[in-house]
């Protein structure tokens, strides 16, 4: 019986597996590389952009220097429009309330009340409350800048508060009490239709000595600037006064104001100290708004603007005022020119103001490209065209292999006169 051959039709054993295998690394290399899970393709993540952020918007201080209805109601229109402008924001609630509206001063309710208590003196006739009525006057005044008016007022009161311990047979306080009445205002002259002679004599009395009384070195303690009887003196430091009473201020963009008044005792140098009493911002943005509403020059109008700028720390502001019962604004950059020219506001929308700050982006069109005609890649580059006859080339070889492998490989088994 013969034996079984081991191929059969003519192909070798492992002839079929081993053709297999050439003919799929070889589809496998023409093929295109398949992308991983997840991943972008190299050509693709060229395109990816990275995610641009916002710039941040640039905080805007709206000042309004007159405080009227019209410039008001445009300041919260600006603050209002500032809340979703894209480049600009407006100021926090509490800085940004304290440049918005009508201010009368730091001061006022101080002059206010030293006011009442001088009409309050003037009118009563019992000697213990007019003198209680003028400390309290003088008191409230301690806490206010002592400009001209704060000063006169100042020395009224002690005027009165003199005019009666000298009806008090007290001779020496009120002598004291008109020396700083005297002090505080120089060369008063009293009207002799509404003074009695006893106290005019009184007062040129006190007067007289008060002016040749000795100098005494008296040190002012603290930080700010120094006034004393209403003139300012410079830092804190050892000053020369003549001895008797006086008023002593301690003033500061950065504190409270505070006075004391003290005696000077003949050859006794003494001190006068004040602790430290920091502004609250509330306060310090009031003085700053009143000091760039009252600027008298370009010089004092530029500093006063750079005071407050950096106080609330911005950059940028606009200043709404009023003159000739029309609203003027001018906006402000910390850089130059600084301030820009004056301009009146006609009713345009409020964000139209603010274009100078933050000027809107530009759309920029361009033409499109000329038409030109599509490039027809050549056949014998076309993907498919060469897919196929790699494809093509790929089975060839395939079939040259089987047949040289076939005529190779024979079987020991099987009979000489089937070989061939």
């Amino acid at each position: 019986m013969f034996a079984r051959s081991a191929y059969s039709k003519g192909m070798a054993p492992g002839l079929a597996a081993r053709t297999a295998i050439v003919c799929a690394l070889a589809v496998g290399v023409a093929a295109p590389a398949r992308a991983q899970p997840g991943a972008i393709p190299q050509r693709q993540a060229a395109t990816v952009a990275a995610p641009v952020r916002p710039a941040a918007r640039r905080p805007v201080a709206v000042i309004d220097l007159s405080g009227d209805e019209s410039t008001t109601k445009l300041a919260r229109d600006l603050n209002r429009t500032l809340l979703s402008h894209r480049a600009l924001e407006p100021l926090l609630e509490e800085a940004g309330a304290e440049l918005v509206g009508a201010y009368t001063g730091e001061d006022a309710a101080k002059i206010e009340v030293a006011q009442i208590q001088y009409r309050r003196a003037l009118a009563n006739a019992q000697r213990a409350a007019v003198i209680s009525d003028a400390r309290t006057g003088e008191e409230s005044l301690h806490g206010a800048v002592p400009t001209s008016a704060v000063t006169a007022l100042y020395a009224d009161l002690a005027f009165v508060a003199g005019v009666a311990h000298l009806g008090d047979r007290d001779p020496a306080r009120a002598a004291a009490a008109f020396v700083l009445s005297d002090r505080l205002v120089p060369g008063r002259v009293l009207d002799d239709s509404t003074t009695t002679p006893d106290v005019i004599a009184a007062f040129e009395a006190a007067r007289a000595a008060g002016a040749t009384a000795p100098k005494v070195t008296v040190v002012v303690k603290g930080s700010g600037r120094v006034w004393i009887d209403g003139r300012e003196v410079g830092m804190p430091g050892p000053f020369e006064l003549a001895a008797g009473p006086h008023v002593v201020w301690l003033t500061g963009a950065e504190r409270n104001t505070e006075a004391q008044q003290i005696t000077v005792a003949p050859g006794q140098p003494s001190s006068v100290a004040f602790e430290e009493n920091p502004a609250q911002l509330r306060t310090k943005l009031r003085r700053a708004r009143t000091a760039l509403a009252g600027a008298v020059d370009a010089a004092a109008r530029a500093a006063a603007m750079k005071a407050l700028a950096r106080l609330v720390k911005v950059e940028d502001a606009v200043l709404i005022s009023s003159a000739n019962d029309k609203v003027i604004v001018q906006t402000w950059r910390d850089q130059a020119p600084g301030f820009s020219a004056l301009s009146e506001y006609k009713n345009e929308p409020a964000i139209a103001l603010l274009e100078v700050l933050a000027p809107s982006p530009r759309i920029v069109e361009r033409p499109p490209p000329p038409w030109q005609p599509p490039i027809e890649t050549p056949w014998y580059r076309k993907r498919n065209v060469r897919l196929g006859t790699l494809a093509t080339l790929v089975v060839i070889a395939g079939i040259v292999l089987a047949t040289s492998f076939e005529g190779s490989v024979r079987n020991e088994d099987t009979p000489k006169w089937l070989r061939r």
